[in-house]
């Protein structure tokens, strides 16, 4: 009897160890497939398993991100640590971009401006409103644009961007098939719906104000455009190369100060979301003046037809993407 009561309580103590060993597995199964789980979920959305703490290399995000002063910089790097460039990624805070806009040559323009895409169809340029003086009359006056339907204009002789901000009264399009007066012009194009604008007041309103005043108001009429237009892509046009006798005999347009302006322009106009394009690179020659063969009598303006044709033509091949111009009559380099 004796034997008995010890062989039942052996199997009790059996049966205990064993589900005991039953729930320890348990457990450690169930853990493994919670882990396995987290780990394909941090997978799937691209995040680590595990997160090592953070190492510092080198100087705190606050002195990375304050950009060198023009007294350190130089075009050999002289006077600046060697190892700023490789620490300035090491920051949490977005580092501004800098560009020095009063550089004597088109370098800011040039690096701003849209680049060439593919060639849009006329078709794009039925909702385009041109706003701008008497160079952007010349598109309204010779064809194709001058067709009925081909594009939206708003140019005046002589217009500075106050026409426009001031919702001013005059001639628009003089001479041209859509010529007309208007008593309050920015009233007008108010009532428009463009799908893109294109502008350029410049020519005119540079012979009468210095850098500052005239970039004051431009800066005012890009503001009053995007505000106008909420959504649409705005093409801010540099202003155009000037003949090389104009350009050396009047100081108002000499290259010096047309580069300094549309570096500012193409820095204003990146800086607010437009959209820069370089006039120069469609009718400057080989030494950044207007062409010989498209310089009108003034020196400012263009001759004929001929300069619009090539100038619309650098239009074609540099729009930004848009569901407006998905398909191109000839594919780019980006297309």
């Amino acid at each position: 009897m004796a034997n008995y009561q010890r062989m039942r309580e052996q199997s009790k103590h059996r049966r205990k160890h064993t589900l005991l060993a039953q729930a320890c597995l348990s457990v450690v199964i169930v853990g493994l497939l919670f882990a396995n789980s987290y780990a394909v979920v941090k997978l799937f959305h691209g995040q680590p398993v595990f997160t090592l703490p953070a190492l510092s290399l080198g100087a705190p995000a606050s002195s990375a991100s304050a950009p060198p002063s023009d007294s350190t910089v130089s075009d050999s790097g002289a006077g600046q640590p060697a190892d700023t460039a490789e620490e300035a990624w090491n920051t949490n805070q977005v580092l501004p971009r800098t560009v020095n806009a009063d550089v004597p040559l088109a370098q800011v323009m040039q690096m701003l401006a849209v680049p060439q895409n593919g060639k849009v169809s006329l078709e794009y340029f039925r909702d385009a409103l041109f706003l701008g003086d008497s160079l952007i009359e010349g598109f309204a006056l010779y064809k194709p644009l001058s067709e009925p339907g081909s594009a939206i204009f708003y140019s005046a002789r002589g217009a500075s961007p106050q026409f426009f901000l001031n919702d001013g009264a005059g001639i628009l399009n003089r001479d041209c098939p859509t010529q007309r007066e208007t008593e309050h012009v920015w009233t007008d194009i108010s009532g428009e719906t463009p799908g893109k604008v294109y502008m350029l007041i410049a020519t005119n309103a540079i012979q009468t104000m210095d850098d500052d005043g005239f970039m004051h108001y431009y800066t005012q009429l890009m503001d009053k455009i995007t505000a106008t237009f909420p959504g649409v892509p705005v093409y801010v046009m540099g202003i155009t190369p000037p003949a090389k006798e104009k350009a050396e005999t009047d100081s108002n347009y000499s290259l010096t100060r047309i580069h300094t302006l549309n570096n500012r322009i193409a820095w204003e106009a990146a800086n607010r979301g437009l959209y820069y394009v370089d006039t120069h690179e469609a009718l400057a020659d080989s030494e950044g003046y207007l062409r010989e063969d498209l310089a009108g009598y003034d020196g400012l303006h263009l001759s004929s037809g001929e300069g619009y044709n090539i100038w619309l033509d650098y239009l074609r091949t540099h729009t930004v993407y848009s569901p407006a111009n998905l398909v191109y009559v000839e594919e780019g380099p980006y297309t």
